[in-house]
Formats: C-alpha cells, sequence, structure tokens
C-alpha cells in the first residue's frame, strides 16, 4: 500500500502511514488526492531546508583562505514535488570532481532547527556544477549534485519532525 500523502510504501493493512500518520483506508474515488494534499500542506507548512555554503579568498601568498560560511536556503518543503529537482541557480563547484561531495544540511521546523551531514557519492568523474533538492518518498529530502541531465543523489533527511498520533 502507498500511502496518497507522502508516497511511502507502508506494510498491507496498516490503518495509517508509518511515516506521516495520514490514513491508509481510503478509496480512490472519495477525493482522496484533495485530502492528501491538504494533509500534506498541514505536515510540511513552515519547513525548509538550508544548505551551508563557504566562501573563500586569495591570501597575500596565493592560498586560499576560508572569509566565511552561512547557510542558504534551498527550498520551502512546500514548493518540492515528488521525485523532481529544484535546482539552484548558481554554480557551487568547479566543474570536474574526483571525490564525494559532502554538504551540511539545516531542516528548518517551525519549532526548532536540526542539522545534517549529507554525502552524495560519485562513482566516477562527474561535472558537479548544480545543486538541486528532490523530495523522495515519506517526506524525505535529498539533495541532486551533477547536472540537469546527470546527477546523483545524497541520502535522504525528513522533512517532518514525527506523526501526529
Amino acid at each position: 500500500m502507498q500511502c496518497r500523502s507522502c508516497m511511502h510504501n507502508a506494510e498491507e493493512g496498516m490503518a495509517r502511514c508509518d511515516v506521516c500518520g495520514f490514513p491508509m483506508g481510503f478509496n480512490r474515488s472519495a477525493g482522496v488526492d484533495e485530502i492528501a494534499k491538504q494533509f500534506r500542506e498541514k505536515r510540511l507548512n513552515g519547513v525548509s531546508v538550508d544548505v551551508k555554503f563557504y566562501y573563500y579568498e586569495q591570501n597575500s601568498s596565493g592560498d586560499l583562505v576560508e572569509q566565511k560560511s552561512e547557510y542558504i536556503t534551498v527550498a520551502d518543503a512546500l514548493s518540492l514535488t515528488y521525485q523532481e529537482v529544484i535546482w539552484l541557480a548558481d554554480e557551487f563547484n568547479p566543474p570536474e570532481v574526483a571525490r564525494d561531495i559532502t554538504l551540511e544540511v539545516r531542516v528548518n521546523f517551525p519549532t526548532k532547527s536540526v542539522e545534517h551531514t549529507l554525502t552524495a557519492v560519485l562513482d566516477s568523474v562527474s561535472k558537479c556544477v548544480k545543486l538541486g533538492l528532490y523530495l523522495d518518498e515519506g517526506f524525505s529530502a535529498r539533495l541532486a549534485v551533477g547536472t540537469q541531465e546527470s546527477y546523483v543523489l545524497s541520502e535522504g533527511v525528513p522533512l517532518m519532525e514525527r506523526a501526529e498520533e
């Protein structure tokens, strides 16, 4: 059974989704999509995802020195569409990268923020000129790293604190 709200594949016979708490017994013809949309909006309202960016300058010796770092909001959770990437407009890394990409992410909830470190594992040298956010099942956000045509996804982070009891 797939939850109509968060798209999580729940066990057969469950009364509620074990991820988001949405009731599982709805008939598809009973307007469940609109009810699921309203439930999703309620669960994700006020949630956003930030990524930490670092700024460097060359010192008098020619070495790169970190000047500052700051979290930049990538997306509001309600603006995400399942299994689609929202891309940042700016490039964030040199075009040829031969290492995994590790980024610090902060999920902002209405009452608190939670920080995570995510890694996008690169199989080979890849072009990593873009950063995006991907909404996966179970209200899970994953970073997309690469280009719009070819990218890899990081592990996911939850966009909900807990399902309502």
